[in-house]
């Protein structure tokens, strides 16, 4: 699946459980990618409305 925009962990605020771009007042949607100090990729997630977006597989 692809959202289409990727942003880095550090560029989002947690306001009450829900992930902003800094200075944004809508919930992020896209990629979110968390780096190690190392610069190693850590995790990448799938943010929709600001909320993790999960996938069910059946």
């Amino acid at each position: 699946m692809n959202i289409g925009k990727s942003i880095n962990k550090e560029q989002l605020q947690n306001r009450n459980g829900v992930f902003y771009e800094i200075n944004k007042k809508t919930p992020y949607t896209g990629k979110v990618i968390g780096y190690y100090e190392n610069r190693q990729i850590k995790e990448i997630v799938n943010l929709k409305d600001g909320l993790e977006e999960v996938l069910v597989q059946q």
